[in-house]
């Protein structure tokens, strides 16, 4: 007890220097890094320095962000993974120049209305390991992001609103409870890596042929059992790579492997247990090809 003790005293003792030393920067200071130091609460003294464009406080014990936050008006890069956040805060809104933002490993269940009013530039957003059961309808208000990253969290559902956010080029949502895909989809039209793992995902849409740029698309351990028509041959333009508990879908790849070029007479009641019919059938009227690939 009286080595912890002495190890958080120490600890406060050099974050307050650093933070004496950044603030004597004034204007001239552009990043902070105060990760693993057992903070628990975050500085207010940060409202200071309007000039900083990093502020990295992960791995640290706080709860909530301090209201000088809101000053950082250039900041562009916000890490505040790991500690022990439990909603993604308003004070968020009054960082229009964040780019960046981690949010991983804390204990977030939900947006404080007007979160991302002002977060017009943000590009990425990682709220992987939280313990999300929705998004709000305000996420179409990212217009800019281009990485949305939320593994490991309790989504019930894609919202339609997502799906409006034109930019987007990687949406990471494995390990959630997502039952189905929303048709919205089809309007994710730079979207080029989807991940969908581990889910309860019954049905492909047809509109997942919308996506021309898709280059990715995992769907492993899910229970899918229907690939409507028209699906199962984009896919296969994209190139299918699969194995049992696992589906990718890579465009322009040449080479076709995985459940292409198992024997599909050992292994039919499998694919079917796993896949259904429908792509049985799909694998066998296409299992010739790769062994000339």
């Amino acid at each position: 007890m009286v080595t912890l003790f002495v190890f958080y005293f120490f600890s406060k003792i050099m974050t307050e220097r650093l933070l004496i030393k950044a603030l004597s920067g004034g204007k001239n200071t552009k990043i902070i890094t105060l990760n693993g130091k057992k903070i628990t609460k975050m500085p207010s003294a940060l409202g200071k320095l309007p000039g900083l464009k990093t502020l990295a406080l992960q791995n640290n014990l706080i709860p909530k962000v301090c209201p000088e936050l809101c000053n950082l008006t250039q900041l562009t890069t916000l890490n505040l993974g790991n500690n022990l956040l439990e909603e993604v805060p308003e004070e968020m809104k009054y960082l229009v120049s964040l780019k960046n933002l981690h949010l991983a490993g804390n204990r977030i269940c939900r947006f404080a209305p007007g979160a991302c009013d002002g977060l017009q530039n943000l590009i990425l957003l990682n709220l992987n390991n939280n313990h999300l059961t929705q998004l709000p309808q305000e996420v179409s208000r990212l217009k800019s992001l281009t990485h949305m990253s939320i593994n490991f969290n309790q989504l019930a559902s894609i919202p339609r609103e997502l799906c409006f956010l034109k930019n987007l080029s990687e949406l990471q949502l494995n390990y959630n409870q997502l039952k189905c895909i929303p048709e919205e989809i089809k309007f994710l039209k730079k979207l080029q890596k989807l991940l969908l793992a581990r889910n309860n995902i019954g049905v492909l849409p047809k509109e997942l042929c919308d996506l021309k740029k898709l280059r990715i698309l995992d769907i492993a351990g899910n229970i899918i059992r229907i690939f409507p028509s028209g699906v199962s041959a984009h896919l296969w333009d994209l190139g299918l790579f699969s194995h049992f508990g696992y589906c990718c879908y890579e465009r322009g790849y040449t080479n076709i492997c995985s459940l292409l070029s198992v024997p599909l007479g050992t292994y039919s009641d499998k694919i079917v247990e796993s896949y259904g019919n429908s792509m049985f059938n799909f694998l066998k009227n296409h299992h010739s090809v790769s062994k000339n690939v």
